[in-house]
């Protein structure tokens, strides 16, 4: 059954990885048009760009959390708790298949 499992959830992380990559993509396509500076900071444009390329840093960042969680799938530490080291709940991973922390403990993370 786990080996069951393991399959799904690996199929689902890989087609977020897909995703996500496809979602770069777009990303990195539109700041690829870089808007006159000059215009100052009030310039929509300008604003537009910067909003990407924050939204890009922020997409580079779950990417990479897929793959490590990718490569996690299948081994004792996928699925456990970085913080108190007990199984993170199913549906926590179903909306967020890179999380490294339950509940309780990425709330905790959030309050330092």
């Amino acid at each position: 059954m786990a080996r069951k499992i393991n399959t799904v959830e690996r199929k689902r992380i890989q087609d977020e990885i897909t995703n996500v990559e496809h979602e770069l993509h777009n990303l990195v396509l539109k700041l690829e048009n870089k808007p006159e500076w000059s215009l100052g900071e009030g310039d929509p444009s300008v604003h537009e760009w910067e909003m990407n390329f924050a939204l890009k840093r922020e997409v580079e960042r779950r990417l990479h959390s897929l793959q490590a969680a990718l490569q996690k799938v299948g081994s004792a530490s996928y699925a456990i708790c970085e913080g108190c080291g007990k199984p993170i709940d199913p549906e926590r991973l179903a909306i967020l298949p890179e999380a490294t922390r339950c509940v309780d403990c990425a709330r905790k993370k959030m309050i330092r």
